[in-house]
């Protein structure tokens, strides 16, 4: 074989291993019962707590880091937009491990970390490993948001649930991609499931408060409206919009993270998020 026959496969065999990123990733059942931290290494909220959910993956980012206390040991993961330390004890495994169901690290998969619109129903099957019992089925035009590729498996997130899909290349068709025959992405729809799960955090956190404080403070809201090609969330009534600063953040990378590959760009200003669809 010629030198410069040699140097091309050797770029070719390079790029193809940057360009497909491959990462490890844990899986878990329940991670609600690990000892978990945010980004700042502060425990969750409760508007955090409420978007861990069964057989959520974390992209394994360092498998042990020493916190800020100095002694302190945890696996730093992420999981879409959100940074998150779990807790683990002195062998490095997770605290409380025994008690978040199943779970497993599943090495060198395929990032993909987009999102698709599903052409054809396709079966989902949930669990830390690809199963034989149907959890649900993806029907048609349903968005699912894939996270990494291992094998012939997909790992999704869709309205149905999280698990494994086989899914073939003509199967899906990305949301970035124009077609005559796509049906147009319905945002306020993927938005619905969001706003009302903070709507239902703010609604038991101020019906609690109002009962030991014997006060009747109204209770805030989210509001969706579309305004020709905005879409704007604003918190109702005004003057509680200065309040939750850090809950309109995380709903804010939330919303970001659900609108992965869709035509639009999300903005946080001081009273808002805006979508702008393109």
């Amino acid at each position: 074989m010629e030198r410069a026959e040699k140097i091309i496969i050797v770029w070719l065999l390079w790029v193809s291993g940057v360009c497909a990123q491959t990462i490890d990733v844990f899986v878990v059942e329940k991670p609600q019962t690990l000892r978990l931290l945010n980004r700042y290494e502060q425990s969750l909220g409760e508007s955090e707590i409420s978007k861990l959910y069964l057989f959520m993956p974390f992209e394994i980012l360092r498998s042990r880091v020493i916190m800020s206390d100095g002694f302190t040991t945890a696996m730093k993961v992420r999981n879409g937009t959100d940074d998150y330390f779990i807790l683990t004890d002195s062998p490095g495994k997770p605290i409380n491990l025994e008690s978040a169901g199943s779970f497993k690290v599943i090495y060198q998969v395929l990032k993909l970390n987009d999102t698709v619109l599903v052409r054809h129903p396709i079966d989902l099957l949930q669990g830390t490993e690809p199963g034989k019992t149907v959890t649900g089925v993806i029907n048609q035009n349903e968005p699912a948001i894939r996270f990494f590729k291992a094998g012939n498996w997909t790992y999704v997130r869709t309205f149905k649930g999280t698990g494994w899909v086989r899914i073939e290349k003509d199967g899906y068709s990305f949301l970035h991609e124009p077609s005559s025959k796509k049906q147009p992405i319905d945002i306020e729809s993927l938005l619905q499931p969001i706003i009302a799960e903070s709507n239902t955090v703010l609604k038991k956190l101020f019906t609690v408060l109002n009962r030991q404080n014997a006060t009747d403070k109204s209770i805030p809201q989210w509001r969706v409206q579309k305004v020709q090609k905005k879409i704007i969330c604003t918190l109702s009534p005004s003057d509680w919009s200065h309040t939750f600063t850090e809950s309109r953040n995380l709903l804010h990378r939330e919303i970001a993270n659900v609108l992965l590959g869709i035509p639009c760009k999300t903005r946080l200003t001081d009273s808002a998020i805006e979508i702008t669809i393109y």
